[in-house]
This record gives structure tokens, C-alpha cells and sequence, in this order.
């Protein structure tokens, strides 16, 4: 699976560069929903100071640093909110362009991740956008399995759970080649870097 990880990797670059305009603006309004918290924990700070000067220099005091704390921990929860989102968003648009993809590009990612996974005799069920091609990728990826000395593949029905890409069921074991699966490992491997890559 490793030509389509690069493929998906690729996408990722390409999304993480427009994604990162729009974590900087997030970030931003996260900052600023903090400082408001804070601004309006000081205004009623300083209309508790006008009780009595000896209580309102403690309630000041502890009231300020309540609200710094509050507001502190209120902008993180924020801050993680809205990277998680906009993490959410680049994978998502990764395969949505990953599911665009059409003609010999498509065959060839299908192809790649047929011949690196399949062990030989499985069954290959293509999701429904993939079921039209899969029999010329079937030829191809038989071909080499033959040269192999492994047994070829069978095309089974449909597989209607995933959006791209197919699952290989074998004796007992049932293999998910799916988009959604090369980029849920995709972002195992890369979350961190991408995070860092988009906020620094």
C-alpha cells in the first residue's frame, strides 16, 4: 500500500498548504473569544471593588486570576477544537480528491494497492464508483500474481460500506483496501506532522 500512502501523502501536502490560512484565522478568533472572557471577568471584578476597598482587593485578586485560568483553559479547549476541525477538513478533502480520481490514474492506484496486498485466491469486492473498472485492474494484477506462482483474484459483489478502493476477503480474514483506510493509516503516520506543519 505503500505507492498509494505517497499518493495520499501527496494530496495532503497540497490541502495542508490551503488549510493553513484558515487554522491561522481560527486560531485568531479562538485568541480573541479568550481576551473578551477576560475583558468581561476584569469589568466585574471592578464592580465588586466598589462594594467595599478590603473585599474587592481579594475578590479582585482571586476573580482576575479565576478568569485568567477559566479563560486560558477556555482558549486551549478552543484551540484544540478548531485544529481538530480544520485536521478533519484536510483529510476529508484528501479523499474527496482521492474519490475524483478517474481513468488510468485511478487504475493504476488500484492496481498498486491490489498487487501489494493481495496474497493470491481472495476475493476482491471494489466499492460501488469502482466497480465499472475493477475488471481491467483484475487482468493486470492477476498477471503478476501469476507470474508469482500465486493464485488469481475473483471479482465479488460490491462492496456498498466504502466510498473508494475495495476489501479482499480470503480464508478467515478480510482485508479493507478502501480509501478511507489508506487515509485513516495515512493519518496515523502523519497527524503530528501535519498538526505541527499547520500550527506551528
Amino acid at each position: 500500500m505503500a505507492n498509494g500512502i505517497n499518493n495520499a501523502d501527496k494530496l495532503l501536502a497540497r490541502i495542508l498548504d490551503d488549510a493553513r490560512g484558515e487554522a491561522a484565522k481560527i486560531e485568531a478568533a479562538a485568541s480573541a473569544q479568550a481576551e473578551e472572557i477576560r475583558a468581561r471577568a476584569e469589568r466585574e471584578a471592578a464592580a465588586l471593588a466598589a462594594e467595599t476597598e478590603a473585599r474587592a482587593k481579594a475578590a479582585h485578586a482571586e476573580a482576575i486570576e479565576h478568569a485568567e485560568t477559566a479563560a486560558q483553559l477556555e482558549a486551549r479547549k478552543q484551540a484544540l477544537a478548531s485544529r481538530r476541525m480544520v485536521l478533519d477538513e484536510a483529510f476529508a478533502a484528501a479523499l474527496k480528491e482521492l474519490c475524483a480520481m478517474t481513468g488510468e490514474v485511478r487504475a493504476a492506484l488500484l492496481s498498486s494497492i491490489a498487487a501489494e496486498e493481495a496474497d493470491g485466491g481472495e476475493t476482491l469486492r471494489p466499492a460501488k464508483a469502482d466497480e465499472a473498472g475493477i475488471e481491467a485492474v483484475l487482468q493486470k494484477v492477476n498477471a503478476t500474481l501469476a507470474q508469482n506462482g500465486r493464485a488469481a483474484l475473483a471479482l465479488g459483489p460490491v462492496d456498498e460500506s466504502i466510498a473508494g478502493g475495495f476489501t479482499l476477503v480470503g480464508g478467515g480474514y478480510e482485508k479493507d483496501c478502501s480509501f478511507e483506510a489508506m487515509l485513516r493509516e495515512a493519518r496515523d503516520r502523519l497527524e503530528g506532522g501535519v498538526a505541527k506543519r499547520l500550527f506551528g
